[in-house]
């Protein structure tokens, strides 16, 4: 009987040991947090020449953790979560704590200065007496007297720059250095400018393409500035049906030498400045900034002649006749405005 009541003692005891176990493993956990707070000190001890400090761990968590201090022989157990640590005079010492629970841990430190004593009470003093000296009046200096204020100077205007004086020129043509010519043929030079197509004679057969050619003389332009410049043809006569066989007529720039025109200038490489339809007539108009911008270049690169061609796109008519647009020199300007 007695065996059997020792039985449910036992029982009842191990029961109630696993309910709290259940409730420590199974309630809920919490990762533990710590902080370290100085609640004392520091206080100097003459014996050993140190200050003492006493610190808490400040904790939470579930379950509740538990607490590990640095493991020196500065750190001293003084209660729950509390120790004494002594730092020798003028050195520093790092006091670390790790709290600990089946959530987790977590550590904090705090630095402890070995200031405390005989040396912070000399500083005290040291201070102290510096505030009780008074402070010896500095003598008072004279204020100084405001000079009268100088009438200002009146500003001289800064001159202004004259605008620069534009000058509007015909630029002048040199007769005998223009004309036109037939390809693989004839030189008519001096004369006027045609563009088109010429009726072939003696061993040609089939026509040739023509193209005009005029020079104007820019020795007088170097060192200015083009504003604008507007190149004008006036028709002389139009031979045959030119609008009809080539469409139009390219004026270009290019150049050539010696001053007489000979017959390779007749492929002489250009730079277009404008294609011109000329199913409506033979005035031609050209004002473009391509113009402009050459004429300007022949200027800055000390040229001395700015040379025009005029010619067709089309090919050739072959048709035995002369078809095409014929200028004379006399119609033929170059007008600018130039600073």
């Amino acid at each position: 009987m007695q065996i059997k009541k020792l039985f449910i003692v036992l029982s009842i005891i191990a029961a109630v040991s696993l309910v709290g176990l259940s409730a420590q493993c199974l309630g809920p956990s919490e990762t533990p947090t710590i902080e370290l707070e100085v609640y004392d000190g520091p206080d100097y001890s003459e014996s050993d020449d140190m200050c003492y400090y006493r610190v808490e761990a400040v904790l939470t968590g579930s379950p509740e953790p538990e607490v590990e201090f640095s493991a020196d022989d500065n750190v001293s157990l003084i209660g729950t979560n509390r120790v004494e640590v002594g730092v020798d005079i003028g050195d520093l010492y790092d006091l670390t704590a790790t709290a600990e629970n089946l959530a987790g841990a977590a550590s904090a430190t705090v630095t402890l200065e070995g200031q405390c004593g005989e040396e912070v009470a000399e500083e005290e003093e040291a201070e102290e007496e510096e505030e009780e000296e008074p402070e010896e009046p500095e003598p008072e200096e004279p204020e100084p007297e405001e000079p009268e204020p100088e009438e200002p100077e009146p500003e001289e205007p800064e001159p202004e720059e004259p605008e620069p004086e534009v000058i509007n020129l015909n630029v002048p043509k040199v007769t005998t250095e223009g004309g036109y010519i037939e390809q693989g043929g004839g030189i008519n030079s001096g004369g006027g400018l045609f563009a088109g197509d010429s009726r072939a004679g003696g061993v040609y057969v089939g026509d040739r393409p023509v193209r005009g050619y005029v020079s104007f003389d820019i020795t007088g332009l170097s060192g200015k500035t083009i504003d604008d410049a507007t190149l004008t043809l006036n028709i002389n006569s139009i031979y045959g049906s030119p609008g009809a066989a080539f469409g139009g007529i390219w004026v270009g720039v290019v150049e050539w030498e010696p001053e007489a025109l000979v017959s390779s200038d007749f492929n002489l490489p250009q730079v277009g400045i404008q294609l011109f339809d000329m199913a409506g007539g033979g005035n031609i108009t050209c004002d473009t900034a391509t113009l402009k911008t050459q004429l300007q270049n022949a200027i800055n690169d000390g040229k001395s002649r700015f040379q025009i061609r005029i010619s067709c796109p089309g090919t050739i008519s072959i048709n035995n006749t002369w078809d095409g647009w014929s200028y004379l020199q006399a119609g033929v300007n170059l007008n600018i405005d130039y600073h």
